[in-house]
């Protein structure tokens, strides 16, 4: 079925329209029970860095006083991200690898090629997971099937050139 849209301006004032009752003021119903939304600053990031305040409907373009463009994210942000959270991202795939019975150790090579990879792609944090999964998705499924694997590395090359990990098997760990 063919459409005669230009599918991000309708969707961009779709959401705009979405948003507009909640900026206005209005009591919104949130699992937590309601909110009222009359005294919250709204900040406004997203699909919205692409746009001047006269690109956004009239009833949202006074609501957003104050424009600010941001940094993109660097190398060293992304490091960050991969480490540090709660639930930062080498962490998630540790466990992941811990549940096999492996321990998954990613080189500080393989952290910044992740990182600049990310930056190459201009996808933002949310970038970071597929590319990790592209460097590990063999692997993930080869572990279940060889009991034996111990250690898994990834280093700067797993990242770049899609080599194979360093496998540490069950009585070659006194060794590394």
């Amino acid at each position: 079925m063919a459409s005669d849209t230009k599918g991000a301006d309708v969707s961009r004032q779709g959401v705009q329209r979405d948003l507009l009752p909640i900026v206005e003021g209005s009591t919104v119903n949130t699992k937590y029970g309601p909110v009222k939304s009359d005294h919250i600053l709204f900040m406004a990031a997203g699909a919205f860095h692409t746009v001047k305040p006269s690109d956004l409907i009239p009833e949202l373009q006074g609501r957003f006083p104050i424009r600010v463009e941001l940094d993109a994210l660097g190398r060293k942000e992304f490091s960050r991200i991969l480490r540090e959270p709660k639930n930062a991202l080498l962490k998630q795939f540790q466990m992941l690898f811990e549940m096999k019975g492996v321990n998954l150790r990613l080189t500080d090579s393989a952290l910044a090629a992740i990182a600049r990879e990310a930056m190459k792609r201009k996808s933002g944090a949310r970038g970071l997971r597929a590319i990790m999964e592209s460097c590990m998705l063999d692997i993930m499924y080869e572990i279940p099937s060889q009991p034996d694997i111990r250690e898994c590395v990834i280093s700067e090359e797993v990242v770049t050139i899609r080599d194979s990990p360093l496998l540490l098997y069950e009585g070659t760990l006194e060794s590394a």
